[in-house]
């Protein structure tokens, strides 16, 4: 019981959802894409060590991440990402999941080139690569498929070293790439004006775009949320509401937080990331008989950043239990008090109560009533003497029917 009747409060700021620190993203809805012409230093040079990255959401996998023009290319192709030297070979991420954020960065080191899906070497191989002083086209069909890429692309980097050799962990909610000696193409779309988007290193380069207008850049609530939320329910049973709710994907989801009336009273583990269905549930035992609740969902990610889903509000009105029993808890009087406080009971035959005062942690500060009491009117006492200032449960239990109320102390 003690277990059921612990209550995690907790204070989130409400934040509003970003990608890995950006407000903006490129939305390719088109053929659209933008090309940058290399300088007279050829600081595009691919021959020797590079990384080109980038965070992609695809939708399908038609169009193109990146092309050195007559030197290599990254595109999607048959649910993979897949990098290709021309004539000399190529190699993939293999299956990549669609509708969420993946990073993707091809990295060469030496003669080794490798390819990594959010974090994870793929495969590898090692290439002669061929100077060239062609167009550099970044994001989206670059003239060469036929039809438009659906795809949302942030924080493209071209760097002129191996930033990955080996495995490492990438989130959503890390910092946005920023520019340093080794990056000579940075952009993260989250711009106002740029038609493209200006480069944000520290080299000058010529590029022009193909189509992009404003509306490619997406809002941030244009954004994937962290879950896909299929249900979520309320039920008024036996004194208690029960919850219920179903997810169809999660991505770095820590945590779910329960809102009663805006305020949060439980934290459940979430599932971190998965495409697979998962189901919740979790009962609130501490509502009073006959009161409406209205209990929103949130979900935080591992950087504690949290996103309420208010469209999905649910609202009950718990069962009059007591009521309907003969049985009757009055609102404890005065609230606040100090030092005492007062709760009527009223009884419409003999039953066994059990009145326990518990802190907010769910830890019990004291048993205040256990008896069996005759029917008729009764006023449990509750003295704050010898109790600090703050926030306190009362937990009455009269034969097998639960209630619980909350009470103030202010000395």
């Amino acid at each position: 019981m003690k277990k059921l009747l612990t209550i995690i409060l907790i204070s989130f700021l409400l934040s509003t959802l970003a990608f890995a620190g950006n407000v903006k993203v490129l939305d390719i809805s088109a053929k659209h894409y933008f090309h940058v012409d290399d300088n007279g230093s050829n600081d595009l040079d691919v021959t020797g060590d590079f990384t080109i990255e980038a965070w992609v959401k695809c939708n399908d996998f038609t169009g193109r991440l990146c092309d050195r023009s007559g030197v290599m290319r990254i595109y999607p192709t048959s649910n993979s990402i897949r990098f290709d030297l021309d004539g000399g070979g190529s190699i993939s991420t293999g299956t990549v999941s669609t509708g969420v954020w993946n990073h993707i960065a091809v990295s060469r080191s030496g003669t080794t080139t490798r390819i990594f899906l959010n974090g994870e070497e793929k495969a590898s191989a090692n290439f002669a690569l061929t100077a060239s002083t062609v167009p550099f086209y970044v994001c989206g069909d670059g003239g060469y498929f036929p039809t438009a890429w659906d795809a949302q692309i942030d924080e493209f980097r071209f760097s002129d070293i191996a930033r990955y050799t080996s495995n490492f962990s990438p989130s959503t909610s890390d910092p946005a790439f920023s520019s340093d000696a080794n990056t000579i193409l940075l952009y993260n779309f989250d711009v106002d004006t740029d038609l493209p988007p200006a480069n944000s290193s520290s080299y000058s380069f010529t590029h022009t775009n193909d189509g992009i207008v404003q509306g490619d850049y997406a809002a941030p609530t244009d954004l994937p949320l962290p879950i896909t939320l299929s249900s979520f329910t309320a039920n008024a049973v036996n004194g208690t509401v029960e919850l219920d709710w179903e997810t169809a994907t999660e991505t770095n989801n820590a945590n779910f937080v329960i809102y009663r009336n805006a305020e949060g009273i439980a934290t459940i583990a979430g599932a971190g990331t998965t495409t697979e269905p998962q189901y919740y549930s979790y009962v609130d035992n501490t509502v009073v008989p006959g009161v409406t609740y209205t209990y929103v969902l949130a979900d935080v990610d591992y950087a504690n950043e949290e996103t309420r889903y208010e469209g999905d509000a649910v609202t009950v009105t718990t069962n009059d239990e007591m009521v309907a029993n003969g049985f009757e808890v009055g609102a404890a009087y005065p609230n606040p008090f100090n030092p005492m406080t007062l709760i009527p009971l009223e009884l419409a035959r003999d039953a066994k109560v059990t009145a326990t005062l518990y802190d907010l942690n769910g830890r019990e500060i004291r048993r205040i009533l256990n008896s069996t009491l005759s029917a008729g009117a009764h006023t449990i006492h509750i003295d704050g003497s010898n109790m600090t200032t703050g926030l306190y449960l009362v937990q009455i239990l009269v034969d097998d029917i639960l209630h619980v109320q909350k009470i103030s102390l202010m000395k």
